[in-house]
């Protein structure tokens, strides 16, 4: 969770305020009572950035007010600042790309006074904009280049801000280990100038990072280094985030007490807060711990809040996420026109967010990137083949010539130079290119997970409603089903490799799920695998996942009716150019030849089986032990 807070710290580097609601007084009577000359105009553009770090809407008018005398008077400086200032105003309403639209004035008209320091304070403003509008690859972008432009001035103080600020996008992306290295160099610098301040926010954001890695013990320690040092410096709304950010960490490690806590604790501290960016983050936290504590009605009042406040801004995404809460409290609480209204309203941002011009807008890019890989090779096919030729070319003309075999020479090696310099910028596009490539994949299987997630949201909602017990049952395996097909979309998402799947922590994670599904207490049925370590292309692993949902699920609901503990065993092995995969539990056994051949579950077996070129065996000795043989499979 990104801290609001050290962003407006950065935004307002330079910028002159006061400190107290006496001293605001003070000057907006200095300003109505002076004239319209160059210290109104600065009394004006303090009078705004104040208003903005008080987190005040004032701050838009006022900075309206500053551009327009600085026009008046002709001050190009004067200008530049109160665009600059206005443009955070308008940032922290919640309005970005007006925010984005005035920081480019401003960044213009400082290059044109070549001032490098307002320069890189625009330059990291406009990725700040770019960020909290959720355009995580432009933000990237801009923090980048003012990295670059950082180092060329040799202000390692503004550069250690900005490695934080990369960090938090990688964090974003879910490159959490990424985050946490970055964060390590900007460690580095802060203890090098003693910066405190700075190493709170890092070790803020690292303790973040490692609760997205579920690394409980380091999320917790680098958070409470956070919290000691904000509480060293006296610094009351740092100290309050960071409190919450422990709730959230909390929340994720599924620890709801302490989350319940730490965040009411929080969210009590309310002027402590930004109004439109940590308040409806933390509001919509507490709504989820309330939520899954079993306490929609105590949920509402916070989710409500924070919606209130996301209507006022332009994310969409996070409203988007607010609406179906929202949707699950009201139906828990038999309120369901309350929550088909919120059901309604989340679907018409979905459908909004994916619409069909998205997809021909990737399909496009796709396109794009196909063609441009191919006039990459080819001009690369061409180089080598003219370097080839004039290098055999010169080689025969050289016998006999020794003076001009030393010229040949000297010019082979500088067209050899000049051949690998465009070979080499060749390499940098198709790299990017592919980085590219990547991104596009992350994003598509990224929603792919979301929209099965959604579907899987659909039927819990469904199946709340029905009262035939068989209907019930269908709805709540086809549940489960889109869940095993979920986990590997979330996998392929938060890995490395877009295209392969780690085995044996995917059958975890599907037989915990199908675990949990079917309320099985794990004193009562004791789960064992033996699985290789091996990874599957994404076409063999969702058959596979499909086929072994169905023989647990079969397993959990028939095997131990009449015993009051079993066992069930799950085994994946790779014997020669063959995939074996067992499952064995020591129940009541089965005929299988009694089996209902027209049931979904069992022709969806025998389909899949076709699929991967499989044989299917079982047998009911001391229980049942099903085997199926791949034939047909990919590997990595």
């Amino acid at each position: 969770m990104l801290q609001r807070n050290f962003y407006i710290a950065c935004l307002f580097f330079l910028i002159p305020s006061l400190g107290t609601g006496q001293d605001l007084d003070s000057l907006v009577q200095v300003i109505a009572e002076g004239k319209a000359d160059t210290v109104q105009m600065w009394n004006l553009h303090t009078l705004a950035a104040s208003y903005n770090q008080a987190g005040d809407s004032r701050g838009i008018e006022v900075g309206r007010q500053t551009v327009d005398l600085a026009e008046r008077l002709n001050h190009h400086h004067g200008k530049a600042r109160a665009h600059y200032v206005l443009g955070i105003a308008l940032d922290l309403a919640g309005k970005a790309d007006s925010c984005v639209q005035q920081q480019l004035i401003a960044l213009e008209m400082f290059r044109e006074e070549n001032d490098e320091i307002w320069i890189g304070n625009t330059m990291n403003s406009i990725g700040v904009s770019y960020y909290f509008a959720g355009d995580a690859n432009s933000a990237l972008k801009w923090y980048l280049d003012v990295m670059d432009h950082w180092e060329k001035v040799g202000d390692s103080y503004s550069a250690s801000k900005t490695i934080n600020n990369i960090g938090v996008i990688y964090r974003m992306q879910s490159r959490y280990q990424e985050a946490i290295d970055i964060y390590k160099k900007s460690e580095v610098i802060k203890l090098e100038l003693g910066d405190e301040l700075g190493l709170a926010k890092i070790y803020h954001n690292m303790g973040l990072a490692y609760s997205y890695l579920e690394d409980e013990h380091n999320s917790v320690l680098y958070i409470q280094k956070a919290l000691d040092l904000n509480t060293k410096l006296g610094l009351e709304s740092e100290v309050v985030s960071c409190q919450a950010s422990l709730g959230v960490a909390h929340y994720k490690l599924g620890h709801l007490p302490e989350a319940e806590k730490l965040l009411l604790a929080a969210l009590e501290k309310k002027e402590l807060m930004h109004e439109t960016t940590e308040r409806p983050e933390f509001l919509s936290y507490m709504g989820r711990v309330k939520l899954e504590l079993g306490k929609p009605r105590e949920a509402l009042p916070f989710l409500l809040e924070s919606t209130q406040i996301v209507r006022q801004t332009d994310r969409k995404e996070v409203l988007n996420g607010l609406t179906i809460l929202l949707a699950d409290s009201y139906y828990a609480l038999k309120n369901f026109e309350e929550a088909s209204k919120y059901y309604r309203e989340h679907e018409e941002i979905s459908r909004e967010q994916t619409s069909v011009v998205r997809v021909e807008e990737m399909e496009k890019m796709q396109e794009a990137y196909n063609a441009k890989e191919r006039e990459k090779e080819l001009e690369i096919s061409q180089l080598k083949l003219a370097d080839k030729e004039r290098q055999q070319r010169l080689f025969q003309w050289g016998i006999g010539f020794g003076l001009i075999l030393v010229i040949a020479l000297a010019y082979t090696v500088w067209v050899k130079v000049k051949s690998n310099r465009v070979l080499g910028k060749q390499k940098e596009i198709i790299e990017q290119s592919l980085s590219e490539k990547e991104i596009l994949l992350r994003e598509i299987h990224h929603r792919v997970k979301n929209n099965l997630q959604v579907v899987s949201s659909l039927l819990s909602i469904q199946s709340r409603g029905i009262v035939d017990k068989k209907a019930l049952e269908a709805v709540n395996e086809s549940r489960n089903r889109v869940k095993s097909m979920a986990l590997i979309h979330q996998d392929l998402y938060r890995e490395e490799n877009l295209t392969n799947i780690d085995v044996k922590s995917y059958i975890v994670k599907l037989s915990e799920s199908l675990f949990n599904s079917y309320k099985i207490d794990e004193n009562q049925i004791s789960f064992t695998t033996d699985i290789d370590d091996i990874a599957l292309d994404v076409d063999t692993i969702i058959p596979l996942g499909l086929i072994l949902n169905e023989l647990i699920s079969n397993a959990l609901k028939y095997a131990f009716e009449e015993q009051e503990t079993g066992r069930l065993e799950v085994k994946l092995k790779k014997v020669e150019d063959v995939l074996e995969m067992e499952v064995i539990d020591d129940g009541v056994g089965i005929d299988f030849n009694s089996l209902d051949e027209s049931s979904f579950g069992l022709k969806m077996i025998r389909a899949f089986s076709d699929k991967l070129d499989a044989t299917f065996e079982v047998k009911s000795d001391h229980g049942t032990q099903t085997k199926l043989r791949v034939k047909k499979f990919k590997a990595a």
